[in-house]
């Protein structure tokens, strides 16, 4: 698939997360899938950094030979108590390179910022397509290899529960997918399950262990929920489940 350069657009949401989106009047179709995935990188993520970025790259690459790719607008994110990093803006899948998914371990692990800047820009991105009457729908992907420990946004669990709720009650989202990934997290499966249902996420996916193996499958588990959520795009409702099992 060709790489272009595309010109992008700075949005920033309600609580001031700046993100970057591809400007509109280069994008082609009348409905797209957004699809935002935020990574984990503080230090601990170290000794697997390689495989996680593989993964990454494993899931851009599926996408992009999808069907339906030209329908598919992606973001990528990293998180760690430094920052929030965007590796790319909202984008199509013809201007996306595989190679540009990066981790950069340091710091700790602002979970909270994080949940509240995956939902609030897809939230944002969603109704400026729809101001302009373009038809959405998204799935969102935290994932994380511990619990909450440095966020500097989010103070109450009240303000992602409120995103929450925003995002699935505007209009602008025929539907929206929020999944929670559990990475290497066999001390903290209790925690970030208690993290799920707190926060409202849909679903939380556990990968224990981390290995090429591992990682390979939960890269297909994440292409083929991509998968789901586009092709029911316009059908009125939610896309079909997705099972993941090591």
């Amino acid at each position: 698939m060709e790489i272009s350069t595309p010109t992008f657009n700075t949005f920033a949401t309600q609580n001031q997360f700046q993100f970057s989106a591809i400007e509109m009047e280069k994008l082609d179709a009348s409905e797209y899938t957004l699809v935002n995935v935020l990574v984990d990188e503080s230090s601990s993520v170290h000794s697997f950094k390689t495989v996680l970025e593989d993964a990454m790259g494993t899931v851009l690459d599926s996408c992009q030979k999808h069907p339906r790719s030209e329908n598919l607008l992606i973001r990528s994110a990293a998180f760690s108590s430094h920052s929030i990093r965007e590796i790319n803006g909202f984008t199509t899948l013809g201007s996306a390179d595989k190679g540009m998914f990066i981790v950069e371990p340091k710091g700790m692990t602002p979970l909270w910022d994080a949940t509240l800047d995956a939902i609030e820009t897809t939230e944002s991105y969603a109704q400026s397509l729809s101001d302009q009457d373009y038809f959405c729908n998204g799935i969102v992907f935290v994932l994380t290899d511990g619990c909450e420990n440095s966020s500097q946004r989010v103070s109450r669990m009240s303000q992602i529960t409120d995103a929450m709720n925003k995002i699935r009650t505007n209009e602008s989202l025929e539907s929206i997918k929020t999944i929670l990934i559990g990475v290497n997290d066999a001390q903290l499966i209790n925690e970030l399950t208690d993290f799920k249902n707190e926060a409202g996420f849909d679903e939380y996916i556990s990968v224990e262990s981390v290995d090429a193996g591992s990682l390979a499958k939960l890269a297909q588990f994440i292409s083929q929920s991509i998968s789901s959520t586009s092709q029911s795009l316009g059908s009125g409702g939610p896309s079909q489940a997705v099972n993941f099992s090591l």
